[in-house]
């Protein structure tokens, strides 16, 4: 009876080490799948900076704010909105 009641208790520890196993494949497996659609969109991102000149500018003007010669930028400001918001505006140009 004895052997019977340990040798079940084995069976049990090993059983229930293989749902956590099994749940940490899942785990990793949806990482996966997060990683590489990451990996997919950085490399459609990669190719439009390499091809598109319209992207390149797009990303030039929004993300540097950069201008080009002879071009004057307006910022407008709704002081109802936030009166804030041209902070906002210049930090989001400096990040």
């Amino acid at each position: 009876m004895l052997i019977l009641i340990i040798l079940l208790f084995f069976i049990i520890k090993e059983f229930w080490s293989i749902i956590l196993v099994r749940n940490d494949i899942r785990k990793l497996n949806s990482k996966i799948i997060t990683y590489n659609l990451i990996i997919d969109s950085l490399k459609a991102e990669e190719l439009k900076l390499r091809k598109d000149t319209f992207y390149i500018e797009k990303m030039a003007r929004e993300k540097f704010g950069m201008i080009k010669k002879r071009e004057k930028v307006y910022h407008f400001i709704d002081k109802n909105n936030d009166e804030n918001m041209f902070l906002k505006i210049i930090k989001k140009m400096f990040k």
